[in-house]
């Protein structure tokens, strides 16, 4: 009995080996979706919040410090950074089920990429390579811009918090600037840099493996009409060569009932996606906006000295990679869903002899002109275009606070 599609362990698939990435980091911080129980609900209601009781120490800064510019504008780095954690973290915890089921039929129902040739292969290995070194790029900027707040005492020489905040006591006192100290320490690195990249990696890393699906239903259904199709349903579902006498009439309906069962699953899995991950990318659309102003507000600033710089720039490269991220994963998958369509026109369908058959192709094609598409809020939709919109609002913004200061 042949391998039954979806055996290929995930490491080595091109496009399911990205998920091991978010996978080790998520599970650190007991949020990934495929591991839960009692007790890791309680750690993540625990995690949520000591995010919680930070923002709100940041938030008070804020309040305190209303005539002072540059004081909200530093303060604002960290608060918006810690408010994605929040809401990030809610995200993975409330729809832990649903992203459970979906990582399930990625291991065990997503087409391997091996299945349309070497050269869709490739391709899709290329795409994945690209994706793991631009996370790796954000990973390392998100760590540099955490390390120079966590080593501020130790540039400045007296006790002063990570986080610019305030409490209803005296901090700085022992031991509770030491206490407050490393909770600010384990709350940036643990929650806030590995639990947004985690979510924002699982969040790619499907997006990953539904475009790389949708490559590969455009490669195999271009096969209708052609003797090709018989290799392709041996693949599928390791059958021996058919001894039919209307072998590829036969080997057609197989390839077509296919490839409508995978669309299907594809159309189901992108408004699942939609729905978890919509509220989260509204705020990283918020959270953009006010990064990339804040920092190009700080690094103006006449009186920055250089640590200050290097660390504003890589939040600044940070936030720019991700916000480039969400927005062309979420293209590609539209453009790729869109392009599916096309791909069953361009296949040689006028080939097929069974009628029904082509009924069946016109069928598909109606059927798949529905849009896909990731959105933020439900409003604005991931794409490139939204990308420009959120630099020139960035932009705008920015103008606004250097004319105000």
């Amino acid at each position: 009995m042949g391998k039954k599609l979806g055996d290929v362990f995930p490491l080595k698939d091109p496009a399911k080996r990205v998920l091991f990435i978010p996978k080790l980091m998520l599970e650190a911080v007991n949020f990934w979706p495929e591991k839960r129980n009692r007790c890791t609900k309680i750690t993540n209601w625990i995690f949520i919040m000591t995010c919680v009781i930070v923002e709100c120490g940041q938030i008070a800064f804020v309040i305190e410090n209303m005539s002072d510019f540059t004081k909200i504008a530093s303060a604002l780095t960290t608060i918006s950074t810690t408010f994605q954690s929040i809401v990030k973290l809610t995200v993975l915890y409330f729809n832990s089920d649903t992203l459970s089921s979906i990582l399930s039929q990625i291991w065990r129902k997503f087409w391997p990429a091996n299945i349309a040739g070497a050269k869709t292969e490739n391709q899709i290995r290329t795409f994945n390579m690209i994706f793991i070194c631009t996370d790796v790029a954000m990973f390392v900027s998100g760590f540099l811009f955490a390390f120079g707040f966590l080593s501020l005492p130790l540039r400045v020489g007296s006790r002063v918090l990570p986080f610019e905040s305030v409490y209803p006591f005296d901090w700085s006192k022992s031991p509770f600037y030491e206490v407050i100290y490393v909770v600010q320490w384990m709350t940036n690195i643990a929650l806030i840099l590995v639990g947004i990249c985690g979510h924002d990696y699982l969040f790619m890393g499907i997006c990953n493996n539904v475009i790389s699906q949708y490559i590969l239903l455009k490669e195999v259904i271009k096969n209708l009409g052609k003797l090709e199709a018989e290799t392709i349903n041996r693949k599928f579902l390791g059958l021996s060569a058919s001894s039919s006498k209307n072998k590829i009439a036969d080997e057609d309906t197989k390839l077509l009932q296919s490839c409508i069962d995978q669309h299907a699953m594809l159309t189901h899995v992108c408004k699942q996606v939609e729905n978890i991950f919509n509220i989260s990318s509204g705020i990283q659309l918020v959270a953009s906006v006010t990064a990339l102003c804040m920092a190009a507000f700080i690094v103006t600033l006449g009186e920055t000295d250089f640590t200050i710089l290097t660390t504003v720039g890589v939040y600044l490269l940070g936030h720019l990679l991700q916000l480039f991220l969400f927005c062309i994963l979420g293209n590609e998958v539209t453009y790729h869903a869109n392009d599916f369509p096309v791909s069953v026109f361009s296949s040689e369908w006028y080939n097929v002899e069974k009628l029904n058959i082509k009924k069946d192709i016109q069928f598909v094609i109606a059927r798949a002109q529905r849009q896909v598409k990731f959105s933020a809020l439900g409003i604005m939709p991931l794409d490139m275009q939204t990308f420009i919109s959120v630099l020139r609002l960035s932009f705008s913004f920015y103008t606004m606070l250097s004319t105000m200061a």
